[in-house]
């Protein structure tokens, strides 16, 4: 059975079911209501073995407003939705301005990824380390007076033709990790996504610009897994070396032969084993 979960805010809202006009608050002069129901979270293909279904505490949806400005890419008229475990909240961008909202094309945009997206002043998700990331496109909206109602917000996987994740258990938090994929003579087989590389789209909710990443994957903490990000590059490996380094002053590397029951393939997800494992990761001289 689908999980929807409803809210009617106000604008750095505090209310949910039966907000009343003496809970919104002033934006610009304007007095708006927002109205939306979120569905549950999607998941990765069904056949790997990572990624949580459910919103979590702290999660957050960043909701982008088609503007009557063209040039107005992101940064105004936005409005960030957090889950605390039971419910969302909303809070609009300082410089929400509903005069300025396109009349003829009510729509909107909406975006997810783990560790929270936070307001954004341009189109670079800066905030982003890894694991999956949602958005919804082209979502319209009507308004009735004072009222926005967004409707229901289906977030869908985003699933770029080259994008995978892989995730390793057991990793000591306390440590910054990072983890890089070569083939067997060292050239990168991906490219490492990160905040500088992931950037918002209004028609495929995320771009995944890999010349723009850095030089590994930083990944972000999702329970007991660290998960990595990745976008796959061309490449004629025979092996992959999975190489993972830590602040701590590890230095592993894990090595799988390429064949057809192992090979990195885009919308998927992978699970290593932990590093503690015997016979699977090789600790290499610093």
């Amino acid at each position: 059975m689908r999980k929807i979960f409803f809210a009617t805010i106000a604008v750095v809202c505090v209310a949910f079911i039966g907000c009343t006009k003496d809970d919104n608050q002033i934006v610009n002069n304007d007095d708006v209501n927002f109205i939306f129901s979120v569905s549950e979270k999607p998941s990765l293909d069904e056949v790997t073995r990572v990624v949580k279904t459910e919103w979590e505490n702290n999660d957050q949806i960043l909701i982008v407003f088609k503007s009557d400005d063209p040039n107005t890419v992101i940064g105004k008229n936005t409005v960030l939705l957090t889950y605390n475990g039971s419910a969302w909240t909303a809070e609009a961008s300082t410089d929400f301005d509903a005069s300025s909202l396109d009349n003829d094309n009510k729509e909107f945009s909406a975006h997810y990824h783990r560790g929270g997206i936070g307001f954004l002043s341009s189109i670079i998700a800066t905030n982003y380390k890894g694991g999956e990331l949602y958005y919804a496109v082209d979502c319209e909206y009507t308004v009735d007076g004072s009222n926005f109602n967004l409707g229901t917000i289906n977030m869908q996987l985003y699933e770029d033709d080259e994008t995978f994740q892989v995730s390793i258990p057991g990793l000591d938090p306390l440590y910054n990790w990072d983890l890089g994929i070569t083939d067997q003579s060292g050239n990168d087989v991906a490219w490492y996504l990160g905040g500088f590389s992931m950037k918002i789209s209004s028609i495929n909710g995320y771009w995944a610009d890999g010349q723009a990443s850095q030089v590994a994957s930083n990944g972000v903490q999702v329970g007991n897994e660290h998960v990595f990000w990745f976008q796959l590059k061309g490449n004629s490996a025979t092996e992959y070396k999975f190489k993972l380094h830590s602040g701590g002053g590890h230095n592993l590397t894990y090595t799988v032969t390429k064949d057809d029951d192992h090979t990195l393939s885009a919308k998927k997800a992978y699970k290593l084993p932990v590093i503690t494992e015997e016979g699977k990761w090789v600790e290499l001289a610093q």
